[in-house]
């Protein structure tokens, strides 16, 4: 998740030559596009597992000992997007200011 992050922050910043002024994708390249596109769907994808199927595994986990042997890694998961998230709020403000919106 950083590195398609900070790697859609670093060919942004290549190709338009500065951070983008509005929300969207104006002005971009097909490539950048293409990249912006993945960058946000991946985050979405993980998104979605941490915060449904995680905590339905957690769940699963209370009555299956066989996944509950699981809840290590879960844990690992949960902190390291934790990290993730925190990590990211280190990119440059006009970048931040574009991928949250």
């Amino acid at each position: 998740m950083l590195i398609t992050f900070f790697s859609l922050a670093m060919h942004m910043r290549l190709s338009l030559g500065s951070w983008p002024l509005s929300i969207g994708e104006a002005g971009f390249s097909n490539a950048l596009r293409t990249h912006a596109h993945w960058a946000t769907q991946f985050f979405s994808w993980v998104l979605l597992v941490t915060f449904f199927l995680l905590p339905a595994l957690l769940l699963l986990g209370l009555g299956w000992k066989r996944v509950r042997s699981l809840w290590k890694w879960f844990g690992v998961h949960g902190f390291t997007f934790c990290l993730a998230l925190f990590l990211m709020m280190l990119a440059p403000a006009k970048f931040l200011r574009w991928w949250w919106d």
